[in-house]
């Protein structure tokens, strides 16, 4: 705890802490990796504390949308004082080229990591040719 506000703190009555017991909302643009292999891209975004029920991913042509929520868990039993972790919703967008198949785009979520795969059209993917 800093000790700044560890001294604010001190000697106050409990109630007196209860400045800001509602959680805080904050919006959140998580980081992302974008990798690519012949046959797709993966676009991994981190986004701890979402839950599968609270993403959503988005895809329509030129734009793909993921978004989050996370809502603050409280001790059962006890009393919230003071909050800074409260809710954080996750947003972020990425503009699809015209040589992605955005009609079957696939996400994961593990671990708060969301794994989104955009497949190429075949015209992007790399292929071999027969020499004669």
């Amino acid at each position: 705890m800093d000790t700044n506000n560890h001294n604010e703190f001190e000697g106050k009555q409990t109630t007196a802490l209860a400045k800001r017991p509602e959680p805080l909302a904050t919006l959140v643009n998580p980081v992302a990796d974008i990798y690519e292999t012949a046959d797709n891209f993966t676009i991994k975004l981190d986004m701890p504390g979402v839950t599968k029920e609270s993403v959503h991913v988005t895809a329509e042509p030129g734009r793909l949308a993921a978004k989050g929520e996370v809502v603050g868990r409280h001790l059962e039993g006890g009393t919230l004082l003071f909050s800074e972790i409260g809710r954080k919703s996750y947003v972020r967008e990425f503009h699809l080229g015209e040589g992605v198949d955005h009609n079957n785009i696939q996400a994961e979520l593990e671990d708060g990591v969301l794994m989104i795969t955009v497949p190429k059209i075949d015209a992007l993917k790399p292929r071999e040719i027969t020499v004669r």
